[in-house]
């Protein structure tokens, strides 16, 4: 019985019900370990969370599942003091106010096994039900919540009792009492699982408080089963004749508490949020044998999941009880349940039961219900599409959607008014706008033709009037009108076109509108949906892919758009579901389009797989090369059931294509760093050819990036690239980022491959100098931010990088922005689709234009409309950016070139800020005359030789008077701290220690790109310090300080964040930040620099003063150190080395190493 009940609670958890307050309201009572009485501790607020102890070995915790066993039973004790223990009856064990370790953010309560030192004040929380808070001075129990792990943890100050995880119940339970597990289970099934009322599946007062009294009663577990019995036997049943919502109920969380509806004569059924109207109820008719026709009062029609309602009753459902929360299953012979399906909102059938979408439960509606006279209840203006061009025609400017409750007959509008004030000039770019009823919220191809044609009306003013020829009578239910506009072929591009339903007319007067579209749609220089719901018979369109070709033989191809993306069909879901691949061309920049074309998932050709996820490219003798993916999902792929790599290619620009080929054995084939590959694909987009690598042989590669996994930890990008025109493929030696996903990789003009990756915030780059087979330090950039999803970056010109992402937390705001300096920053930007809108790509058309293939909802509706549009590169950047990105580079380099020098031979009498001499000249000798500018062409060249003159010069930099800027530095407090005895050193963990002599208190201090500024990069793990809120922290990239001298120490000054001064707590050492730098008696802002040491000739197993020591065959260096063979090749330190003589070098000191 014990088991039965722990099962019984612990489904419980799952639909977040617990015990009802009235049955478990109970104030504490203190009790002996003679005489103990035991209660469980919970949190009815958070979860119902179980106070629970897993012995002293670790954290308290709160259990989702109730059980009872000794580890959820407590004992409280009263001291001498007044104040109580809390006791666990498993171990006898206590909880500690005093006895804390900070776990994750939080400190947490570990149970101790003696007696604390303080204990507990109990104080019932005012105005509620027997909720106490459970307080140490400042120290308080608190159910952490999923950012703790359910952890128990000191917060709340002593005070708190509003948050409910500080709202604590006391349950009291009586663990040597055979019969008090079954008669909770049965108090639970009676306040908890069932519920008094009148609609089907409730019980009445009567019936409950029957069985209230024989649970009282019952002395054997016979006579609760007995007691059970009879109880079920009241249930309220199903009336025939009855009119109810079908709510769903106890179910998923996507579709809890919304009601099946009608959307009309004929269609499928759909399910969504309550509304008084008879397309939302259903009477349930007799159809014999306990069996029901369930037949929708605003249509007369009869469910038929999971198909359209008929006409006539065809299908007899038996509704049968679930034994709880008054739940039924709806389900015909031979059919699984009716179903609320997520995709779509539609009603199917599914196998499912309690707490699934195959759960209903039965509202019954009063006779004064269905006597209601019909009116409008909201009349709500959606936004239409946000983006339109000169002579697009019925371009969607809003939906006003009208929802009419009631039951009884009927109501009507005659007009609406539409105001454009907004606009940037609405006369002149409109030549008309309409209005469209339609009983579809869609207005797509085949959809668009099931609306009617109400009013059009020529744009002159601001104010437009659409007026019916005759009043539009409204039954129950949602009725939708379009309002679309033509566009003049004058229209300008870059116009706003603002759109607001001002108002409604019904014969007795004028409709308040509840609400308005939110957006403002842009004129485009040309604008073509390649798809739309419904299109091609598939309701789903998703992923673009987009080429513009160059490299075409047939040069009348060159220029053209070639676009591929996943026809979906049934859902937006990935693979393994249904998709083909559909491509269509443009050959005038996109104004017109050819008709789709199938490239793959025709199963007379190959595999009767699902392909998605199309990846393109241009090969140098103009093959395209389109890769995707193919039969199993990513995330359940494995090396011996992998989602599938497949090539098709085009020899004729885009006309016709290849039998798909399989890749996927030379894609598994690979070794990869972090073990088998057990999943991977390309990035839907495109892919990048080489041109501009120093080594010519790297030229012509095609390349494209990859997202793996493996058995174990982040997935990783990786670059896919053939050097043979897709023969062959290889993969890169190393992942390009850590925890990538989707990534995009462009070819800058200097030849360096950029990968950016998706990541939920700041996008994640990299960069390789080797054609993509290697990859350096991954890092961020937080000015291109947003939710987590494919984006795209593309080198527009020398000058122009160009880079979309959805700039917002979620999957809308699509934006375009523009770099000038490299990728580096990003200050131009336009929005393309502000609302919904999620994947997208870019390519630059023949013309110069700017081209975005996205993924567009601005409407809100449940699948995806594919927007192709252009722009001129103005919208963005004007004028020469190049030649002014250049000039601002020339004058910081005149500026460097400006500073003081010293000589390397007398480095020890250099100051902070000077550079070597010979860097400076070398600088001066490559930086152009304002004559030599204006001549030149292009920029590049002298682009590279000024950037590595002035890294050069910069690597040379004295950061601290005296010492090499390869030397380390302990940064220390000037004073002791607290009982330390001792100064604390930064560390490479963002913190403050007492020890000094290790690799993590070490930092390597290096001048900034910002000249007089400095990165602090630490020794062990190579990470830079930055601010990080109000403190500091390490992150892959580096962050600008100000190193200013405070007599002969420092302050160091952050310029990330909201700046500000590092101050170190006097008697915690704890770090934090101030906008002064004067500090005070706690708060020191004032640190020591402490260099590591010069290197001296010799060998030592131990550490030597230069930081350097010999063990085991590895060379390791605390200091500003390097390694190198007597080849000249620099080798890594830190690692076992082969024997053989090493050189190492710091500053000005050298020494060789001999390993044996």
């Amino acid at each position: 019985m014990h088991n039965i009940y722990r099962k019984l609670l612990a489904a419980l958890c799952c639909i977040g019900l617990g015990w009802p307050a009235q049955m478990l309201a109970v104030a504490f009572e203190s009790s002996t370990a003679d005489a103990p009485k035991w209660f469980r501790l919970f949190t009815p607020n958070r979860e119902n969370r179980t106070l629970t102890s897993a012995g002293t070995a670790t954290y308290l915790s709160g259990a989702a599942s109730v059980t009872y066993a000794d580890d959820q039973l407590w004992r409280v004790e009263q001291r001498a003091d007044g104040t109580y223990n809390l006791v666990c009856r498993s171990g006898g064990v206590y909880i500690d106010p005093s006895h804390t370790q900070v776990v994750g953010a939080n400190p947490a309560f570990y149970p101790v096994s003696t007696e604390p030192q303080t204990g507990w004040q109990i104080k019932a929380i005012s105005g509620q039900n027997d909720l106490y808070i459970i307080v140490s001075g400042t120290k308080q129990l608190h159910q952490g919540g999923t950012g703790d792990q359910y952890r128990v943890i000191s917060y709340g100050g002593g005070s708190n009792t509003s948050d409910p995880g500080c709202q604590f119940r006391f349950e009291s339970f009586d663990p040597t009492d055979p019969m008090a597990v079954p008669r909770k289970e049965a108090e639970n099934y009676l306040e908890v699982l069932t519920s008094e009322g009148t609609n089907p599946g409730q019980y009445t007062a009567e019936a409950r408080q029957t069985y209230r009294e024989a649970i009282a009663a019952a002395t054997t577990t016979a006579e609760l089963n007995e007691a059970r019995q009879a109880y079920d036997a009241t249930r309220l049943p199903v009336v025939a004749g009855t009119t109810y919502y079908i709510v769903s109920g106890p179910s998923a969380a996507y579709c809890q508490g919304q009601v099946i509806y009608s959307p009309g004569q004929g269609t499928q059924p759909k399910f969504g949020a309550r509304q008084a109207s008879a397309s939302y109820v259903w009477t349930f008719e007799d159809a014999g044998n306990q069996k029901f026709y369930i037949r929708n009062v605003a249509t007369g029609e009869y469910l038929n999941a999971p198909n359209a309602t008929t006409a006539q009753p065809q299908t007899a459902y038996a509704v049968t009880s679930l034994g709880q929360q008054a739940a039924f299953t709806i389900q015909s012979a031979g059919q699984n349940p009716v179903h609320a399906q997520q995709n779509g909102s539609v009603i199917v059938t599914w196998a499912g039961g309690l707490n699934t979408a195959s759960a209903w439960q039965l509202e019954a509606l009063s006779d004064d219900d269905l006597n209601t006279p019909v009116s409008i209840q909201s009349a709500n203006a959606v936004q239409g599409f946000l983006t339109m061009a000169p002579s697009n025609t019925d371009r969607i400017v809003m939906r006003a959607d009208l929802q009419v409750g009631g039951f009884q007959g009927s109501t009507s509008v005659s007009g609406m008014t539409i105001d454009l004030s907004g606009s940037t000039d609405a006369a002149a770019d409109l030549a008309c706008i309409k209005v469209y009823r339609s009983t579809s919220n869609l207005f797509y191809g085949t959809l668009k033709a099931q609306a009617t044609l109400l009013d059009s009306v020529t744009v002159s003013d601001n104010t437009v009037q659409l007026q019916f020829s005759e009043p539009q009578k409204l039954e129950a239910g949602s009725t939708c009108f379009f309002i679309t506009a033509d566009l003049k072929p004058t229209a300008t591009p870059d116009h706003e076109i603002d759109a607001t339903l001002k108002s409604i007319q019904q014969p007795d007067g004028e409709l308040d509108i509840n609400s308005n579209p939110t957006g403002k749609a842009r004129i485009f220089k040309s604008h073509t949906m390649l798809f739309n719901p419904y299109d091609d018979g598939s309701h789903y369109w998703r992923i673009p892919a987009m080429l513009v070709l160059r490299h075409q033989k047939d040069d009348a191809l060159n220029g053209r758009i070639v676009t591929v993306t996943d026809k979906r069909y049934n859902s937006n879901g990935d693979l393994p579901n249904y998709i083909d691949l559909i491509t269509r061309h443009s050959d005038d920049n996109g104004l017109t389009w050819s008709e789709g074309k199938l490239i793959a998932g025709d199963p007379a050709v190959s595999p009767d797989y699902g392909y998605g996820d199309a990846a393109l490219v241009e090969t140098a003798h103009g093959r395209i090369i389109c890769l995707m993916v193919a039969d199993k999902q990513f995330q359940g792929s494995s090396y011996s059931s992998p989602i599938r790599y497949y090539m098709t290619y085009s020899d004729d620009g885009g006309q016709t294509w290849s039998k798909p080929e399989d890749l996927t054995s030379q894609l598994y084939a690979h070794q990869y760093v972090q073990g088998q590959l057990q999943g991977g694909f390309t990035t839907s987009g495109r892919g990048i050819l080489l041109q501009h690598q120093q080594d010519a042989s790297r030229n012509g590669r095609v390349m494209f990036a990859m997202v793996c996994k493996f058995s174990s930890g982040n997935y990783q990008n990786y670059t896919l690239y053939s050097d043979d025109e897709g023969l062959t493929w290889n993969v890169s030696a190393t992942s390009a980022y850590d925890g990538g996903d989707e990534a995009k990789v462009a070819e800058l003009p200097d030849g360096t491959v950029m990968l950016s990756t998706r990541r939920s915030g700041n996008r994640g780059f990299n960069l390789s100098t080797d054609g993509g087979e290697t990859w350096g330090q991954q890092y961020e950039n937080s000015q291109i931010w947003g939710a987590s999803c494919n984006a795209d970056i593309l080198v527009y010109s020398d000058d122009i990088i160009l880079h979309t992402i959805c700039n917002s937390g979620s999957r809308q705001n699509v934006t375009l922005y523009a770099s000038i300096d490299g990728g580096k920053t990003y200050p131009y930007k336009k929005v393309i689709c502000e609302l919904g809108s999620a994947y997208s790509t870019i390519e630059r058309l023949a013309n110069g234009d700017v081209a975005v293939y996205y993924e567009d909802n601005s409407m809100g509706d449940d699948a995806y409309s594919m927007n192709f549009v252009t722009l001129p590169i103005s919208w963005l950047v004007s004028g020469n950016p190049g030649l002014e990105n250049f000039k601002n580079l020339v004058n910081q380099a005149r500026q460097m070139a400006e500073a003081d020098t010293y000589d390397e031979a007398q480095i020890s009498t250099a100051k902070a800020g000077e550079y070597e001499q010979n860097a400076i000249e070398a600088l001066r000798k490559v930086i152009p005359t304002d004559e030599q500018i204006e001549q030149m062409s292009s920029y590049t060249e002298a682009t590279r030789a000024i950037e590595a003159a002035m890294e050069a010069a910069r690597a040379t930099c004295i950061t601290v008077d005296g010492y090499s800027p390869d030397t380390y530095f302990t940064i220390s407090s000037l004073e002791n701290i607290g009982d330390a005895d001792a100064p604390f050193f930064i560390s490479g963990d963002g913190k403050a220690y007492a020890e000094s002599n290790t690799l993590a208190q070490k930092w390597l201090i290096r001048a900034a790109e910002t000249q007089g500024r400095v990165t602090l990069q630490n020794a062990d793990n190579q990470r830079y310090l930055y601010r990080s809120g109000n403190t500091v922290a390490l992150q892959e990239q580096p962050a600008e300080w100000g190193l200013e001298k405070s007599g002969s120490n420092y302050l160091l000054h952050a310029y990330t964040g909201n700046n500000g001064y590092v101050v170190i707590n006097k008697g915690t050492g704890a770090l934090d930040f101030w906008n002064s730098a004067s500090g005070n008696d706690t708060w020191r802002t004032t640190f020591v620099l402490t260099a590591s040491g010069a290197i001296e000739d010799g060998i030592s197993q131990t550490l030597l003063p230069d930081g350097i020591r010999i063990s085991h065959k590895a060379i390791y260096a605390d200091g500003p150190a390097r390694a190198y063979n007597l080849s000249g090749q620099r080798v890594p330190l830190g690692q076992p080395l082969p024997t053989g003589t090493y050189i190492i070098q710091s500053g000005q000191k050298t020494c060789r190493v001999l390993i044996q």
